[in-house]
């Protein structure tokens, strides 16, 4: 599925993954020319307490509207690019939020 919007935010990714409905949050950063540090760290460390707190009452906000009676959760993923913009890293964090 598409993306989700609302007056409060998005969601970028909902997918079903079995009996799950997943809610996905995509990271991305671009490493360092120099060193290959990501510039601004890892994307994942980007999805701060305040950004969970939005994304679970995102969440909840598309199951009252959208119900649904199998399992829900809150994946992140992340994805490092290289100085020549390919991805040089992608990580699934599962039940990154509230798990």
């Amino acid at each position: 599925m598409r993306n989700w919007r609302t007056r409060a935010g998005e969601i970028d990714i909902i997918a079903r993954q079995g009996e799950w409905l997943v809610f996905v949050e995509v990271r991305s950063r671009r490493a360092a020319r120099a060193g290959g540090a990501p510039a601004l760290g890892r994307p994942a460390d980007s999805v701060t307490p305040r950004k969970q707190m939005q994304l679970a009452r995102l969440a909840q906000a598309y199951l009252a509207e959208m119900p649904w009676q199998g399992l829900a959760r809150i994946d992140v993923i992340a994805i490092e690019f290289g100085p020549d913009d390919r991805a040089a890293s992608l990580e699934h964090y599962r039940d990154a939020v509230g798990g």
